[in-house]
């Protein structure tokens, strides 16, 4: 069962990282541009269903798998843990699609697939621990 609890940590993560990857996109989209440009022949702006799921998941994802290792009260500890799960998960998903894209794809570049993986490590990071830390303040409030 969820609760409100569950549904606000939800959409704390999904925001935060929505907010971090428009600054990440809009930063390297040069890049992307260029590559996919190579890869493609054409750039092709993204259809806006289907990167939403990929947003509603990988939040899914972080909330099931990540979140509820973050066990930690201190900042120091949240934050530590944070950093560790949610990097481990966000390396792990980003390299997923990057790894698949160095397979199939001759054009791919592996300069472009570290910084993914780099920034999906961070961005999952970030966003886990920015909610936990959130919602770890608001339980101190009612303990106390």
């Amino acid at each position: 069962m969820i609760t409100s609890r569950g549904y606000k940590e939800y959409l704390v993560i999904l925001v935060v990282f929505l907010l971090l990857d428009a600054v990440f996109i809009g930063t390297t989209m040069p890049i992307f541009e260029s590559l996919f440009k190579e890869v493609q022949g054409k750039f092709k702006v993204a259809r806006l269903v289907p990167a939403l799921l990929v947003y509603f998941l990988l939040t899914f994802a972080l909330q099931t798998f990540v979140s509820p290792r973050i066990q930690g009260y201190r900042y120091k500890q949240i934050i530590k843990e944070a950093l560790f799960y949610g990097g481990l998960f966000g390396a792990t998903a980003f390299g997923t699609y990057d790894f698949t894209n160095l397979a199939t794809l001759e054009k791919w570049k592996w300069s472009v697939s570290a910084m993914d993986i780099t920034w999906g490590a961070f961005v999952c990071a970030a966003s886990t621990g920015i909610a936990r830390m959130i919602f770890t303040r608001d339980l101190r409030r009612r303990v106390a």
